[in-house]
């Protein structure tokens, strides 16, 4: 997460481009220069309002969304290392939190009249499923489950209706753990993901690291127009500069591998 010290100058340098390209570009068209400066700070200010709300709401929602996707996968891996019994037992004291009439024997849980049997493996075959269908075919039954084989996915897409449902991990944290905030207890420890090797150049070219080279680069190119006469190549060029500066400073994406070892191939290949 940004600190405060930090979201303010990524504001300053924000500003300063969208100054500089509303006051090169407004310059061209109009000499005055009082116009160009009270024009340029209304246009730099509003596009900076403007983009900042746009990013830090995108920004927080994928913060979330990413936080929780870790979470889900840490449960599904803590709930595959749980025996049958510690699955039960998890799960009816998750379902407890917001039900009453629960029972509980060796193989599932009862809730009213539906039975719910636990199946966390790394995925839900298409023999686990039908034996299942096969054992309570008068009751009405939903399994929670890691996720599917594919074959079992093109089974369940052909059946119209079935009396057997399945959740899978997403379905089984939105609907039944997340309102309760009991989480499974950590059984094994999880490594931290590593992060993507960049291989593609543009990941090179629009690093954060390169954003101060063509922040100068296009601010020395608009300076240059304002000497010479014929200074449109200037502008045009400066102008996608500073573009690319803003781009690479801000562009998540590009920012989120280890770009500096791109071309070390020691470490890369280790």
């Amino acid at each position: 997460m940004q600190t405060k010290l930090a979201k303010n100058l990524d504001n300053i340098f924000k500003y300063l481009i969208f100054f500089l390209i509303s006051f090169i570009w407004c310059n061209y068209y109009k000499q005055s220069l009082a116009v160009c400066l009270i024009a340029s700070i209304i246009v730099a200010s509003i596009l900076s309002f403007v983009t900042s709300k746009i990013f830090y709401a995108k920004q927080n929602k994928k913060t979330i969304a990413i936080q929780e996707q870790k979470e889900i996968n840490n449960i599904a891996t803590q709930l595959m290392f749980y025996s049958k019994p510690e699955q039960i037992d998890y799960f009816f004291n998750v379902l407890s939190f917001s039900n009453t009439n629960l029972k509980k024997s060796k193989n599932h849980i009862v809730l009213n009249e539906t039975i719910i049997i636990p199946l966390f493996s790394f995925c839900l075959e298409v023999s686990n499923y039908l034996k299942v269908a096969n054992k309570y075919k008068n009751n009405s039954v939903i399994i929670l489950t890691n996720k599917l084989s594919n074959e079992l996915e093109n089974l369940l897409n052909t059946i119209e209706e079935s009396n057997v449902k399945v959740l899978t991990i997403n379905d089984v944290y939105f609907k039944i753990i997340k309102p309760t905030q009991i989480l499974p207890k950590q059984i094994v420890k999880l490594k931290s993901a590593k992060k993507l090797k960049v291989k593609e150049l543009v990941y090179v070219a629009f690093n954060k690291k390169n954003a101060k080279s063509y922040f100068f680069s296009g601010l020395l190119l608009l300076f240059l127009s304002l000497i010479y006469r014929f200074s449109l190549y200037y502008k045009i060029t400066g102008t996608i500069l500073l573009l690319f500066s803003l781009f690479s400073y801000f562009n998540t994406r590009f920012n989120s591998a280890n770009n500096n070892d791109v071309f070390n191939t020691k470490k890369n290949t280790e």
